[in-house]
């Protein structure tokens, strides 16, 4: 390698983000040694050089615009890290370390493109900070070896649709020559003491709305204190309450009395019209759970990832459980779109009924944040009903005190005579909401309702003692092949789950859970 002047050229906004670099000292001679040569920013992905805060300084435009690959360039909330030649050259296929500082064990490692000469890490929400107050990002990067550091990525308060790029030369140590002096810098005037800023103010209480159908379908918000994974605000000192749940019936948004349907507060609050930057393109599906995040101002937050899971809220405590939903191509978990902000899943196998006390099989929450927590999600007597939730970003100091959780009430004995949503014909003597909710059977005796069948379904396996987990999957891919009676409870062995039918023995991958097949005994 030749002889290398390493110069370091800073954006403005180095010490206003509270970045900082971690120099390698004495290096051994002939050593190879990553030295930190440049940093700068984007905001909004925006190359233009503009007076905006965090707005890219001429120099790097010039330096490392690139027209073919612009795109990869113009990312948001992201961290870049490159490593050149002695001869200024980007090199592919250098691996940089991307350290979390308050998770010193946890390492992503990523290694920068042949195309483009760049690694990307994506920034999530538990990566903003407030510099203002002396906080610093996250987020320390380098490449792997001998290297200067850069430390304090992350997502400052004022400018979250940020993207930070470092870019490292690579060296031999002994064989850089010294940069040239610096000048000396003219005496500053006397500055004028500063205004005292104003206290920010406080945020808007948040107002919780329930949907109308939220109780009879047995719904229940966890609270932050009840989760068993016991998770702690970040640097920002925020915390996500559930603002908003309401559903919707067989994919449509129209106001009714039918059992499920819309409630026009939330038609009115995030139903978008076609055309719309935020056009809600998955509104219309039928059997699915929602969930849209929202930062302290009230803005979507878009890719933020989410935890969907169907064996129990205390799972969440489980640091082995990997059966959450998987998200779409690459993506480990579901995650919010770029578009309408709102992401999702399908629910498959999810009838329960709610009269009878039982609640659905699935909880949600917004991975990574400390969030409350959805569950009881499920298609009540298997109909199709979507349900919708909405988080919003509060400060911990202005948060509402949660009450103590109360104890859980004893299962009530008896033989389940309970009363079923289904109608046999005719109609009601006066009509009212709950007699307008129910869902009809038919006035045909020999066309039970999907409710009734449930209810019997259920009363029949508790007679050969054995409980029927709301929502099973492989309960229901038994009954579609014709395997018969259920003779064994539900196991998991070997990372499966299975369970013993007459006809045959039923299992799917734990993180896999319609993955579904069966095997002879």
């Amino acid at each position: 390698m030749s002889t290398t002047t390493v110069a370091r050229r800073l954006t403005e906004w180095f010490d206003d983000l509270n970045l900082s670099i971690q120099s390698v000292d004495s290096p051994p001679a002939g050593s190879t040694v990553y030295r930190l040569v440049d940093v700068f920013t984007t905001i909004g992905g925006s190359w233009e050089n503009t007076t905006e805060r965090y707005a890219i300084p001429q120099w790097a435009k010039e330096a490392y615009a690139n027209p073919a690959m612009m795109m990869e360039l113009q990312k948001t909330n992201h961290l870049y890290a490159a490593v050149l030649d002695a001869n200024g050259v980007l090199l592919g296929q250098q691996r940089i370390r991307f350290t979390n500082r308050y998770d010193p064990a946890f390492v992503d490692q990523r290694l920068t493109q042949d195309n483009t000469g760049w690694a990307t890490y994506t920034l999530f929400p538990s990566s903003i900070y407030r510099p203002q107050d002396g906080q610093q990002g996250p987020w320390c990067w380098a490449p792997d070896g001998l290297a200067d550091v850069l430390c304090g990525g992350g997502l400052p308060e004022d400018g979250r649709t940020i993207s930070i790029f470092a870019v490292w030369r690579q060296t031999t140590a002994g064989a850089e020559e010294p940069p040239p002096p610096e000048p000396p810098a003219p005496e500053p005037p006397t500055p004028e003491p500063p205004a005292p800023e104003p206290p920010t103010p406080p945020s808007p209480p948040l107002e919780r709305r329930l949907g109308r159908w939220v109780e009879p379908m047995n719904l229940t918000i966890k609270s932050i204190a009840e989760r068993p994974d016991h998770p702690t605000p970040g640097p920002d000192g925020l915390i996500y309450l559930i603002k908003d749940v309401f559903t919707t019936r067989d994919g449509s948004w129209q106001p009714s009395d039918v059992y499920g349907s819309v409630d026009q507060w939330a038609r009115e609050a995030y139903l978008k019209p076609f055309g719309d930057p935020e056009y809600f393109d998955d509104a219309g599906a039928d059997h699915h759970l929602f969930s849209l995040v929202l930062d302290i101002n009230g803005n979507k937050i878009k890719g933020q990832e989410l935890l969907y899971w169907s064996d129990g809220f205390e799972k969440l405590g489980d640091p082995a459980y990997d059966g959450y939903v998987r998200g779409p191509g690459d993506h480990r978990y579901p995650v919010t779109k770029e578009r309408s902000g709102w992401g999702n899943i399908v629910m498959f196998g999810s009838s329960y009924v709610p009269e009878r006390g039982e609640q659905g099989p699935w909880c949600w929450t917004p991975r990574g944040l400390p969030a409350e927590v959805m569950c009881g999600g499920g298609m009540p007597a298997n109909q199709h009903i979507s349900i919708f939730v909405v988080w919003q970003a509060v400060r911990v100091e202005e948060a509402p005190t949660e009450p103590s959780p109360e104890p859980p009430q004893p299962p009530t004995p008896g033989d389940y005579n309970i009363f079923l949503p289904f109608v046999s014909g005719g109609a009601p003597s006066s009509p009212g909401p709950q007699a307008a909710a129910a869902p009809s059977a038919g006035a045909t005796p020999s066309a039970p309702s999907s409710a009734m069948v449930e209810l019997i379904r259920a009363a029949a396996w508790s007679r050969v003692g054995v409980e029927l987990r709301p929502g099973s999957t492989l309960a229901d891919y038994a009954r579609r092949v014709g395997l018969g009676m259920p003779v064994t409870a539900e196991f998991i062995v070997a990372g499966h789950r299975a369970q013993g039918f007459a006809g045959g023995l039923v299992f799917a991958p734990v993180n896999d859970p319609h993955n579904v097949t069966h095997a002879s005994w």
